[in-house]
């Protein structure tokens, strides 16, 4: 069979695109090689907006406490915290799998890749399409200097790892010191989560301000709630290396400024947040 359309990809791009060629007509074909739904709503966008909806209230209400709000040990529950994630992911795969159902969208979950303008391959089988969308997504960019470190510690990790559904060993009591290499939005919005956790959190950021790609008003406002969250936050920094020493990763970092020292901090965890960068690559054959 040849579709008249095929996709690579069912993250935000992929599955409207898809449901909407399907909806007028086309018959359409989708990979996916991972889970429904893509970067957003599986490892960036939904999760993450999730913890923090949770964690806030935290704070919320301690501000309150002298206005007369009572309670007694009030804390999370890691494990129904998690959960509550992972419920809230389901639901809106789970979505995703009816419209495409509705619409009579076909996938196909295996990795696929491009073999000529008109053909795709994917688990040993070759397809065929009209037209052909490369909608594939990204992944965290981890620069050259930190590969073999990330590589080998389990403390050193993207927001991959800490979006899996199995992470909640990232988020336990002991890591009480958490470093965020990466002042963007990934990065600011973990650091708002560790330190609604109780964490100690310091964000490093090479840029003269976090969020540099938003108005500067935006970054004015962030950093004044980070001071007042007791966020420290590293400007005009450059991570130099990442040493593993078991208990604790040691960040070596200098201020970009002429004659500046070389310094070192102790973390229990950290997290490099620098950005994600394309996956196409991985399905041209």
């Amino acid at each position: 069979m040849k579709y008249d359309l095929m996709i690579i990809g069912a993250g935000p791009a992929g599955y409207t695109l898809a449901a909407s060629a399907a909806a007028a007509g086309l018959s359409v074909l989708v990979f996916e090689k991972s889970k429904l739904g893509g970067t957003c709503l599986n490892r960036g966008c939904i999760p993450t907006k999730t913890y923090l909806a949770i964690t806030d209230l935290l704070p919320s209400c301690k501000k309150f406490l002298d206005a007369g709000l009572k309670y007694e040990d009030l804390s999370f529950d890691l494990a129904a915290l998690l959960k509550y994630k992972d419920d809230v992911v389901t639901r809106l795969q789970t979505q995703i799998e009816a419209l495409f159902k509705a619409h009579k969208v076909e996938v196909i979950a295996a990795e696929a890749k491009l073999i000529s303008g008109h053909e795709i391959e994917a688990s040993g089988q070759v397809y065929k399409g009209e037209r052909i969308v490369i909608a594939a997504g990204g992944k965290p960019t981890v620069p050259a200097v930190f590969a073999e470190a990330y590589k080998n510690s389990k403390r050193i990790v993207t927001s991959d790892e800490l979006l899996d559904l199995e992470a909640g060993d990232y988020f336990k009591s002991e890591m009480k010191r958490v470093a965020i290499i990466g002042g963007g939005i990934i990065g600011v919005e973990f650091a708002q989560i560790f330190s609604n956790l109780g964490a100690e959190v310091s964000l490093f950021e090479a840029m003269p301000r976090l969020l540099m790609r938003m108005d500067s008003d935006i970054s004015k406002t962030l950093e004044r709630n980070f001071k007042l969250a007791k966020i420290k936050v590293e400007k005009n920094v450059q991570v130099l290396d990442l040493l593993d020493e078991g208990e604790e990763v040691q960040i070596h970092y200098q201020k970009q400024k002429a004659n500046a020292t070389v310094e070192t901090k102790a973390f229990d965890l950290v997290l490099i947040a620098i950005g994600r960068r394309s996956e196409v690559e991985s399905v041209l054959g």
